[in-house]
C-alpha cells in the first residue's frame, strides 16, 4: 500500500511538471515573441522619427529660401518618402506649416511576426517633428554667391576663404557661401560676430575662426539667396569728365553736372572728376600715366566702360563743395558701376576712401538720378554684363562705406595689415583675403541679406 500511494504521488508530480512546462514554455514564447515585434516596433519607431525629422527640416529649408509656403509640405513628404516611409502602404505622412514653425507627422502600421497569434489590435508607430524657421538680426557681412562642389582652394579658388596672414574682424553679422570657408594656414585670425554658414563645408582645422557666444559655424546651410538681385542696374545719362569751373562764357559747356574731359582742376597730378559715363578714351586720360596724386569724386553715378587701374594714387569721394573749399567735408557719395572687361585693381601704393550715394541726405541734388541702388548703400557694383575680378595687391589701402555688389566676379583683398577697413558688406561670386591684409568690417543692421537659422523643436 505505502509503495502504491508513493507510486502515485510520483506520477501526479511529474503530469505537474508537465503541466507547468507547457505553460511556462507557452509564456516563454510569448515573451519571446513580444520581444521580436516590439524590438521591431521600436526599429520602425526610430525609422519614422528620422523620416518626420527630415520632413520638417527639409519643409522649413524650402521656406528659408525664399519659397512659396503653399508648396512646402510637398517638399516634406518627398523628403519623408526619400527615408523610407513614403505615402501609401499602411504609412501616412502630414505637413502643416504654420508662420514660422513647421510640423511633420509620419504613422506607419508596424508588420508583426507572432503577435497576430495573440493579438488582433493596432499595431503601429507615430513620430512627430516641429522645425521653426528664425531670422538673425545681423545681416550677412560677407557673401559668396557662387557654387563649386569641389570647393577650390587658393587665391583663385572658390567660396570665402582667409589665406595666411590674412586677418579678418567682422563686428557685425555673419559671413556665408554657396560653396566653401577655408581658413588656411598662416598666422592670420578671423573674427565673426555672427554665424559662419557654408553650402558645402567648412574648413577651419586649426581653429582660426572665433565668434562670440551663441554664434553658430553651420555646414551644409540653406542656399544663400542674392540679397540685391531684384535691385535696377543704375545708368548714366550725361558723359562724366574733368571738372570745369562756370562762368559767364556762353562756350563753356562743362560744369558739376558733368564735364568734358580736359579743363581745369587742383594743380600737379590731383584732380577733381563729376558723376557720368567714362568711355575708355575718358578713362585712359584721367586714370592712365601721369605722376602721383589725387582724384577727387564729386557725388553722383559713375559709370565706368572699362576698368581702373589705379597705380599710385588715391581715389576719394568728396562733397559738392569741394572744389570752392578744398575740403573733404563728410566723404560725399558715389556709386561706381563697372560694365567693362576690367573692374578694379589696385597695386603699390594706391588707395581709395569712398562712400555710398545712401549716406547722403535724401534731398541731396546727387540722389536725383539714383535707383533703389542707392537706398540699398551700393557703392561699387560690377554689372553681370562685364564679370570683372576686383583686385587689391602690395600696400593698397582701402576704406569704403556701403555695398561692394559683384554677384558673378572674383573678390580678391590683399594689402598691408590695418589698410583694409569696412562699414558695409562685401557681395561677390567668390570673395578671398589673402597676404598680410588686415580687413575690420563693420555691417550696419538695416543692410539686405539675412541667414536664416532652421531648428528642430520638437
Amino acid at each position: 500500500m505505502s509503495w502504491n500511494r508513493e507510486q502515485t504521488t510520483s506520477r501526479a508530480q511529474d503530469g505537474q511538471a508537465l503541466i507547468l512546462f507547457a505553460v511556462s514554455s507557452l509564456v516563454l514564447i510569448m515573451f519571446l515573441a513580444l520581444a521580436a515585434d516590439t524590438g521591431f516596433a521600436m526599429s520602425e519607431r526610430r525609422g519614422a522619427q528620422n523620416a518626420a525629422d527630415a520632413a520638417a527640416l527639409a519643409t522649413a529649408r524650402h521656406i528659408a529660401r525664399g519659397n512659396d509656403a503653399a508648396t512646402a509640405p510637398g517638399v516634406g513628404v518627398a523628403y519623408a518618402q526619400q527615408n523610407g516611409y513614403g505615402q501609401g502602404d499602411g504609412t501616412d505622412v502630414s505637413v502643416e506649416v504654420n508662420g514660422d514653425i513647421v510640423e511633420a507627422v509620419v504613422h506607419h502600421e508596424v508588420q508583426s511576426f507572432f503577435l497576430d497569434s495573440f493579438y488582433t489590435g493596432d499595431w503601429s508607430v507615430s513620430a512627430t517633428a516641429q522645425a521653426q524657421v528664425l531670422l538673425d538680426p545681423g545681416p550677412f557681412a560677407i557673401i559668396a554667391l557662387g557654387f563649386d562642389p569641389s570647393c577650390q582652394q587658393g587665391a583663385n579658388g572658390t567660396g570665402i576663404q582667409f589665406i595666411g596672414n590674412a586677418t579678418a574682424n567682422i563686428e557685425n553679422g555673419s559671413i556665408g557661401s554657396n560653396s566653401c570657408i577655408h581658413k588656411i594656414g598662416g598666422a592670420g585670425s578671423v573674427y565673426v560676430g555672427g554665424d559662419v554658414e557654408a553650402y558645402e563645408y567648412i574648413n577651419d582645422s586649426h581653429g582660426g575662426i572665433s565668434q562670440p557666444p551663441g554664434a553658430q559655424q553651420i555646414g551644409e546651410a540653406n542656399e544663400i539667396n542674392d540679397p540685391h538681385e531684384d535691385l535696377t542696374e543704375p545708368t548714366c545719362g550725361v558723359d562724366g569728365g574733368l571738372y570745369q569751373e562756370e562762368d559767364d562764357d556762353d562756350d563753356d559747356d562743362g560744369g558739376p553736372g558733368g564735364g568734358p574731359p580736359g579743363g581745369g582742376g587742383p594743380p600737379g597730378g590731383d584732380k577733381i572728376i563729376t558723376p557720368g559715363r567714362y568711355d575708355n578714351a575718358t578713362m585712359n586720360q584721367i586714370f592712365g600715366g601721369g605722376p602721383p596724386g589725387t582724384i577727387n569724386m564729386l557725388p553722383g553715378i559713375y559709370c565706368f566702360e572699362s576698368g581702373i587701374s589705379l597705380g599710385p594714387r588715391t581715389l576719394r569721394s568728396v562733397d559738392q563743395d569741394y572744389p570752392e573749399t578744398g575740403e573733404v567735408g563728410d566723404g560725399g557719395g558715389v556709386l561706381m558701376h563697372f560694365s567693362g572687361n576690367n573692374a578694379l585693381s589696385m597695386a603699390g601704393n594706391s588707395a581709395i576712401n569712398v562712400r555710398t550715394i545712401g549716406a547722403l541726405p535724401d534731398d541731396h541734388p546727387a540722389r536725383g538720378n539714383c535707383t533703389d541702388a542707392c537706398d540699398a548703400n551700393i557703392v561699387i557694383w560690377i554689372s553681370e554684363d562685364s564679370c570683372a575680378d576686383m583686385t587689391t595687391h602690395g600696400n593698397a589701402q582701402t576704406v569704403f562705406e556701403g555695398v561692394i555688389y559683384a554677384p558673378c566676379s572674383h573678390v580678391q583683398l590683399g594689402g598691408t595689415p590695418s589698410a583694409q577697413i569696412a562699414v558695409g558688406q562685401v557681395v561677390g561670386e567668390s570673395v578671398v583675403l589673402h597676404g598680410n591684409v588686415t580687413f575690420n568690417l563693420d555691417t550696419p543692421e538695416d543692410y539686405e541679406g539675412e541667414p536664416s537659422r532652421v531648428f528642430l523643436i520638437r
